[in-house]
């Protein structure tokens, strides 16, 4: 299993004329064809991407909001898609902190310390926080599913 790759795919703009192919190629490589459940119904995707009528329409911004929910669906646990926090025009995919901490303080029942190894089988996953706060996210045979600093 290769390690997803965290952080930004897009950044300093925008412009749908300039986020949506590269949601699209995003997309694209993230799924699989053994992946039924991520269906992108683009068809004709390439003419309007040279249409600039198209981005400044709504059928434009209904797109950009279903991208944004596909590849949310295509992140590993405790990822989101979406902006940087404090920089709305940096799209990538980040590490959601106060979920993972909301899951450990959900399974261990208890307000202490996050650091260490948890192991979360609601979410089939283990969660290491060393005590700088560098977090690593394996799955159940320890391969690293992503990894944060």
């Amino acid at each position: 299993m290769a390690q997803f790759q965290l952080g930004s795919i897009s950044h300093g703009t925008l412009r749908l004329k300039d986020l949506i192919p590269v949601f699209i190629d995003t997309i694209h490589r993230l799924t699989t064809p053994d992946m039924p459940t991520v269906s992108i119904d683009w068809i004709g995707a390439d003419a309007r991407l040279f249409d600039d009528d198209f981005f400044t329409s709504d059928d434009a911004d209904q797109t950009m909001v279903e991208f944004v929910e596909i590849l949310n669906e295509l992140c590993p646990p405790f990822i989101y898609f979406g902006t940087l926090e404090g920089d709305g025009a940096d799209f990538g995919f980040w590490v959601d902190v106060e979920a993972i901490g909301e899951s450990i303080r959900h399974e261990t029942e208890s307000d202490e310390s996050v650091s260490g190894d948890h192991v979360l089988p609601s979410e089939n996953v283990i969660i290491q926080i060393n005590d700088h706060g560098n977090a690593t996210c394996y799955d159940m045979e320890r391969n690293v599913i992503w990894s944060a600093v």
